[in-house]
């Protein structure tokens, strides 16, 4: 099989941080957490319904019956499952709300495949579940997304995108020929259309120091695809004897990664950690704002401004009959588990991706406890027992 870097791993959390927004930040054993204080707005409208609209707008001639019927057929054929925005601040480890359509619209039937997910609100006063996540079932496909919202707004903007993202790559010209172009031009147009959608004048959320993370696995056949900016994170668990190997599939864009810093200094950005801070954090040169500490994102454009991109790293990679576990997970579990442990620790629920899948939420969480005492991170785990997807 073929992994897309073989670099070590990075500690720590991403969250916007500047003097000019609603931000407090927690100080708790010399971690920091940034804590947005707006409440949640049920503004979000279901998945297959954005796929099907979007389908039939994107059609330049009204096609003949037939074509259209086998269409919306493909379409109906999908099974979503997405997270939804609570009209309420919900409590420590609550379920984050989440709808599903299709034809597995009942979790057993999900679970039977071998996927299983959970996403955890954090303990972080008055703060929404800013976490978000989308599965997309097809008979050709399956599509997984995490992602990780930071800033004021950062839980509308990892709600536009959990839905928009797909959306925009399912449906692009090169989605069936050309995947990775498709995931790049998929992810440069939904920043696009994030930016023209706040400077709307009905926009009703910022993206100007909020943005997401986006961690995104399509498998097809025996192949996977990914499309990533942040750092949240996706791994695999590859058989060896009678152990699990770890294998990391995506590079977390940190600002001190050689490629990341040369670009944000070429653009009037500086890398610079502040003291008693944890990460390095992206400022505007010899100012104190926006104190972003990844390098790539969708939103955030103000630090857009100063080299923070949306370009998605890209890879393809050919599995094995070795290839056992797909893990993707937000840095609410990756703060103080190292692959190894979240591979080792999903193995233990054997085929039981859901069981996996809290498992390894419910130890990001005691892990926080630990070390955190009353500060927790949003978590969010989606796991796929590739045996029970992949035919070789």
């Amino acid at each position: 099989m073929g992994i897309c870097f073989t670099k070590p791993r990075l500690i720590g959390l991403e969250h916007s941080e500047t003097k000019n927004t609603p931000i407090v930040i927690e100080r708790k054993k010399g971690h920091r957490l940034s804590v947005a204080l707006l409440p949640e707005r049920d503004i979000s409208e279901p998945l297959n319904e954005i796929i099907l609209n979007h389908s039939k707008s994107i059609r330049s001639e009204k096609p003949d019956a037939e074509e259209e019927s086998r269409g919306l057929l493909v379409l109906n054929s999908r099974t979503i499952i997405e997270g939804m925005q609570s009209t309420r601040i919900q409590k420590g480890f609550e379920d984050k709300k989440m709808n599903i359509d299709g034809d597995f619209a009942k979790i057993e039937a999900i679970q039977s495949m071998g996927i299983g997910f959970a996403c955890k609100k954090g303990l972080k006063p008055h703060a929404p579940n800013q976490d978000d996540f989308a599965i997309v079932l097809d008979a050709n496909f399956k599509f997984f997304g995490v992602f990780d919202g930071h800033g004021t707004d950062g839980h509308e903007v990892s709600n536009y995108i959990h839905s928009r993202l797909p959306t925009t790559l399912m449906t692009h010209p090169s989605f069936e020929s050309d995947i990775l172009t498709a995931f790049t031009e998929s992810f440069l147009q939904t920043n696009t259309n994030l930016k023209d959608l706040c400077e709307s004048e009905n926009a009703k959320f910022e993206s100007t120091l909020s943005g997401s993370t986006a961690t995104t696995v399509l498998l097809r056949g025996t192949h996977i695809y990914i499309g990533h900016v942040g750092d949240s994170r996706a791994i695999m668990g590859i058989k060896r004897a009678n152990t699990f190997e770890a294998v990391r599939l995506t590079l977390d864009h940190k600002p001190m990664l050689p490629e990341e810093k040369e670009r944000i200094e070429s653009r009037n950005g500086e890398v610079k950690k502040l003291p008693d801070d944890i990460p390095h954090r992206i400022f505007v040169k010899g100012k104190d704002y926006p104190g972003l500490s990844t390098s790539r994102a969708i939103g955030d454009f103000l630090a857009q401004e100063v080299g923070v991109i949306s370009t998605p790293q890209v890879c393809d990679i050919e599995l094995t009959e070795e290839s056992t576990y797909l893990i993707m997970c937000s840095d609410g579990v990756w703060e103080f588990i190292n692959d190894q442990e979240a591979v080792d620790t999903v193995s233990k629920s054997g085929t039981n991706a859901k069981q996996a899948a809290e498992r390894l939420a419910s130890l990001a969480w005691g892990k926080w406890i630990q070390y955190e005492e009353d500060v927790v991170d949003d978590i969010t785990v989606i796991v796929a027992y590739l045996p029970n997807l992949v035919k070789f």
